[in-house]
């Protein structure tokens, strides 16, 4: 197999799968190129048939079967798609995936990851500056996306400000109209129940602090508030310093989810858009919104790396024991133990476009949007 493999690589690089323009244009497409391709019952039929394989093919026709496979879907990286923002993904980004899928390096630990994990704790310790954090006392890592990151802030926000287990029912999480709904999903895997969400239209600051108030009195927890920094309907921001105040005057973890508009941070001339973010206890940011990565390269910064090494740090015998308290490997750190090299991603555009074209390309989208 693998002779036959490289075999095909001209093939594949020059010319692309069978049946495509090619993989770059697949992957990048022209403003021509079609947006959305449903599959008919036939497609479903076939594609069904080819999901539970018995016999073993040559790599060719399992290339064109790949490739028929993907014909039918919304190409959300096209440059005429704006459904959402779930990917603007650019080609050296694929680029990218391509030659760190091919070194396939485990970047759980400094052991087997090596010089990624070196390269990872670096650019997260220079992404963390960007957001006001300590390099020495905060923690960044990159995780699957923002529910994984939103997942992980709550937790860390429960074990710290309600760690004893009989009082989970108490804890009361605040949140706009706008926050994501992830983070009604993360409180309900975590085990909080609906009426632990407390709404509050916009997160108005004095709304806000009089509902803290009244729960307090009521005998529940004030444990979290999450401030959307870019809402996926509108790009709207919350009041973050003045959300901040009221958190910290309430000894409440005050949680952001800039899983969108994080990205402003690199920006040299709306930067400002994000102030606050620097008070918070924990900041989720997606590289694959707007630092232009393909899916699955989601980052969770927390300004006390030690709240996380509570959270999720554990023993193994297969394992160095967790729990240190300078050198955290990313499994203290995070759910993961095997972690692919999504960080090696990002840097590999930061590496390639440079930190001030990343924020030239981030103004011109505010300015598009203000135009529009």
């Amino acid at each position: 197999m693998k002779a036959e493999i490289h075999s095909l690589l001209p093939q594949l690089i020059d010319h692309g799968l069978e049946n495509t323009e090619g993989l770059l244009r697949v992957a990048c497409p022209e403003g021509t190129d079609e947006i959305s391709k449903q599959p008919t019952p036939n497609d479903k039929d076939l594609v069904s048939h080819l999901a539970a394989p018995k016999q073993a093919k040559s790599i060719s026709q399992v290339l064109q079967e790949c490739a028929s496979i993907f014909e039918s879907r919304v190409a959300t990286q096209h440059p005429k798609f704006f459904s959402f923002i779930p990917s603007t993904m650019l080609p050296v980004s694929w680029l990218a995936d391509l030659i760190i899928n091919a070194f396939n390096p485990h970047v759980g630990g400094s052991l087997a990851g090596s010089t990624c994990d070196i390269v990872e704790k670096s650019l997260m310790s220079w992404l963390a500056s960007k957001i006001g954090f300590s390099a020495d006392e905060a923690a960044g890592l990159s995780v699957s996306g923002g529910s994984m990151a939103n997942f992980m802030a709550l937790t860390a926000a429960r074990d710290k400000i309600v760690p004893k287990t009989e009082n989970h029912h108490l804890a009361v999480i605040y949140v706009s109209g706008d926050t994501h709904f992830s983070i009604s999903k993360a409180a309900r895997i975590l085990g909080f129940g609906k009426d632990q969400i407390c709404q509050i239209p916009g997160l108005e600051p004095q709304t806000l602090a009089t509902s803290i108030l009244d729960d307090r009195a009521a005998g529940r927890i004030p444990m979290a508030i999450v401030a959307t920094l870019g809402s996926t309907s509108t790009g709207s921001i919350d009041p973050i310093s003045e959300i901040a105040t009221v958190a910290s005057e309430n000894n409440i973890w005050l949680h952001v989810d800039g899983a969108y508009g994080a990205s402003i941070l690199l920006s040299a001339s709306y930067a400002h858009l994000a102030k606050g973010v620097e008070k918070a206890d924990s900041l989720t940011w997606d590289a694959h919104k707007w630092l232009f990565t393909s899916y699955g390269c989601g980052m969770l910064f927390v300004k006390d790396k030690q709240c996380l090494a509570r959270s999720f740090a554990a023993h193994s015998d297969f394992l160095d024991a967790g729990g240190r308290q300078e050198n955290y490997e990313f499994w203290d750190l995070s759910l993961e133990l095997t972690r692919p090299a999504r960080a090696m991603r990002l840097w590999f555009i930061l590496r390639a476009l440079g930190t001030d074209r990343i924020g030239e390309m981030i103004d011109r989208g505010v300015r598009l949007a203000e135009e529009a």
